[in-house]
């Protein structure tokens, strides 16, 4: 059964000195419980490795100015606005084997590695391995603000070029693109590294492919 969606404190996050011992579904926000939801937690997990657990609310919840920072594409952004993302962005756990996303598919959002190590497949070629500190899933992101910022309206994202698939067991971070969006215009900056990192993807994933 998955972590329960009803409705909870919003009263102090769990998360202090022996929370672990005293973790309970009883003692989660609302908002702790969609994370886990959206890590693929389940009410089992919670009971069986809470360590875990705290690991992934942590994950988000810990998330500073100085954390996102270790990202390259977050270096330009000021502190207001990387509290903002912070907000927004979505924990996300897979296991070995596991797909992130498959070519083809329509991408409403990019990933951050945290943890653990991914690899972009392209036409059955393996064309680049991703660590902590790296991120994927900008193809789509550039293209949904290319067509916002060009004509004002929304659009979908584009077909995903790669399928991205888990090497060793990783903790992603997802951010949507209509979040980036608003933060893309105090840090122009950011939306030049999204777009030359997406270029040269495009340039890699059509090489692989033909």
């Amino acid at each position: 059964a998955r972590v329960s969606d009803e409705e909870g404190s919003d009263e102090e996050d769990a998360g202090g000195d022996g929370a672990e011992a005293l973790l309970t579904l009883d003692s989660l926000s609302k908002k702790q419980q969609m994370r886990l939801i959206a890590a693929g937690m389940t009410a089992e997990d919670l009971r069986a490795n809470p360590a875990l657990v705290l690991k992934i609310l942590r994950a988000n919840e810990g998330l500073d100015s100085e954390t996102l920072r270790k990202f390259d594409l977050f270096r330009t952004v000021d502190r207001p606005m990387l509290a903002q993302l912070a907000s927004h962005l979505a924990p996300r756990r897979f296991k070995a084997g596991e797909y992130v996303v498959r070519a083809g598919d329509l991408g409403e959002s990019m990933f951050f590695v945290c943890s653990g190590r991914v690899a972009a497949i392209v036409n059955g070629k393996e064309v680049e391995q991703m660590r902590m500190g790296q991120y994927f899933g900008e193809i789509a992101v550039i293209n949904y603000l290319a067509t916002f910022m060009n004509s004002g309206s929304e659009a979908g994202g584009a077909k995903r070029t790669a399928d991205v698939i888990v090497k060793e067991p990783c903790d992603l971070l997802e951010l949507h693109h209509r979040d980036i969006l608003k933060i893309v215009g105090s840090s122009p900056q950011m939306y030049q590294a999204l777009w030359r990192r997406a270029h040269d993807r495009l340039e890699r994933d059509g090489k692989a492919a033909a």
